[in-house]
Order: C-alpha cells, then structure tokens, then sequence
C-alpha cells in the first residue's frame, strides 16, 4: 500500500535527489520526446535503454519486477534506500516511477485531485473503501512532501540568517 506514498514526490527536487545514483529510464524517454535535435535525441534515448535495463524495469521488459531487491544493481539498491527514506514506501524492487504508474495509483491520484477540488462524489459517486484508502495514502504523500519542503525552506533561512 506505500506505493500510493509515492506520487506526491515524483519530480520535486528531493525525489530527484534520492533517485540521482540510478535515474529513472522512462523519465528519461519523457525528456527524450521533447528534444528537437535528432543526435541529441537518440542519445538520451540510449541512456534510457540502459537506464530501465539496470533497474529490470517491467515497462522495459515486459516482465514483472525483480522479486529481490538483490536482483538489481547497487545503485539503483541505493536510490531505493534513498526513497524510502524520503518517502516512507518500502518493498520497492525497482524504480519507484514504475510502481507511481500502476493503474490503480494512477487511478487513486486522479481521484485525489477530484477529492481536492471538491469534486470526488461526482466523478465518483459511490467511492469503495479501498479508494477512499488510497485517496488518503496519496495525501499522505503529498502531506508529508510538502512539511518536508517547508522544514527544508526554514533550514534555508536560518542559514541565511546566520551567514548575514
């Protein structure tokens, strides 16, 4: 269930952080479409290959995640540890994206930004206790990156303070 943790970090500059000694390939493929260079292009998209290949990533090979964390090189095993640090979802096997992009999370995010306009009950009339579940795991996500960001900008400040 921590899997719902994770969205409220993707691409803030904390998640990125902990991700930055095995990055995510597909992110890469993301950035990759938006290039106009043709060369500059292809390269990034080598990196992704190479990227989703280290981190055995399901998108990539069309299998399930490794089953051991142990499957994986050390440093995607250490940008795991550096996320769940961050974030609080453990049993990750492999690149944190992937499991923010299962259908039911992505399913459960969509219904979060109902639930935060107002609109949960008309999207979703009769929402099951198993959304409403992952509904307020993803606002945990979201809860718990946005104090971290705040602790971080007071951290911030003060050292501005004391440098002055």
């Amino acid at each position: 269930m921590a899997r719902f943790l994770i969205p409220g970090w993707l691409d803030r500059p904390a998640f990125l952080d902990a991700m930055s000694p095995a990055p995510c390939g597909c992110a890469r493929i993301e950035e990759a479409k938006k290039l106009r260079d043709k060369t500059e292009r292809a390269l990034k998209e080598l990196d992704a290959i190479e990227e989703r290949s280290a981190w055995r990533c399901p998108n990539y090979t069309n299998r399930p995640p490794p089953e051991r964390i142990d499957d994986i090189g050390p440093d995607q095993r250490e940008a795991l540890r550096a996320v769940e640090d961050l974030t609080g979802c453990d049993g990750c096997t492999t690149c944190p994206r992937w499991y923010a992009g299962l259908p039911w999370v992505v399913e459960a995010v969509e219904a979060y930004g109902d639930s935060e306009r107002g609109e949960l009950l008309i999207e979703h009339p009769m929402p099951s206790a198993v959304l409403m579940e992952a509904i307020r795991l993803v606002r945990r996500g979201v809860n718990e990156r946005e104090r971290y960001e705040h602790e971080q900008r007071i951290r911030e400040l003060e050292e501005q303070a004391k440098n002055k």
